[in-house]
């Protein structure tokens, strides 16, 4: 999967937006990775890979450039997490104590028409792409958002794949500019996923070890939440 963004209007949009909250609201831009992103002049790039044996299990990767990748690994009850020179953790000490995540990152984009919350639908089309059929839903936001979709956008286009109801590609448009566009650039389904996919091995000299806890929630939780995917699988 491939995100590419136009910080600078991303972040205007977002400020505007923010200006509309009821007083004493709160809004947080939040970083979805590592510093991964393939940067060009005004636009961020970011490519990662999921392989998913749903539902719950899934291997997640994310190249981090010049730095090697970054792999989670959900095998329930255990999972991993390796970030090159930040952390190797897993659950294995404790599984109780760290419970893996039931759902992957990018879960709403496989619950496509839960996209649609918030939405008021100004057009729509169907197409072929291959053997797959697709819908292309233009919209309007008209209420809150469901989470995958940024808030403050003028309006969105999202293409479903209408068998998996999975979401292909997601844009944010404002003022007359995609901004923010997640798409999918490769995608197998019903594919044989071999076992040692869900297993991680940390280079030499690396071990894994316990995550560290901050309050009532682990660290996981909010590392799971840093990265961005380019993903493969049903």
């Amino acid at each position: 999967m491939r995100r590419t963004s136009v910080p600078a209007i991303g972040l205007r949009v977002l400020q505007r937006w923010a200006a509309t909250r009821p007083k004493g609201s709160v809004a947080i831009a939040v970083s979805r990775g590592p510093d991964t992103a393939v940067e060009q002049p005004g636009l961020s790039v970011q490519e990662s890979r999921l392989w998913l044996d749903a539902p719950s299990r899934w291997r997640y990767e994310v190249d981090t450039p010049g730095g090697g990748t970054a792999v989670s690994v959900v095998d329930p009850p255990l999972w991993w997490s390796y970030s090159p020179n930040v952390h190797a953790i897993s659950n294995e000490s404790d599984p109780l104590r760290y419970p893996a995540p039931t759902e992957h990152p990018e879960s709403p984009y496989f619950r496509a028409r839960e996209l649609m919350r918030g939405l008021e639908v100004a057009s729509r089309r169907s197409e072929r792409r291959g053997d797959r059929e697709i819908e292309v839903i233009d919209a309007i936001p008209v209420g809150d958002l469901a989470p995958g979709l940024m808030p403050g956008a003028d309006g969105y286009t999202i293409t479903i794949d209408r068998d998996r109801d999975v979401a292909l590609r997601c844009a944010a448009r404002a003022d007359g500019i995609e901004y923010l566009v997640f798409e999918v650039i490769d995608i197998d389904f019903d594919v044989p996923l071999p076992a040692e996919l869900y297993r991680v091995a940390p280079p030499p000299g690396v071990s894994f070890g316990p995550p560290p806890t901050f309050g009532p929630r682990s660290r996981l939780g909010r590392l799971l939440e840093w990265i961005p995917i380019r993903w493969r699988g049903p």
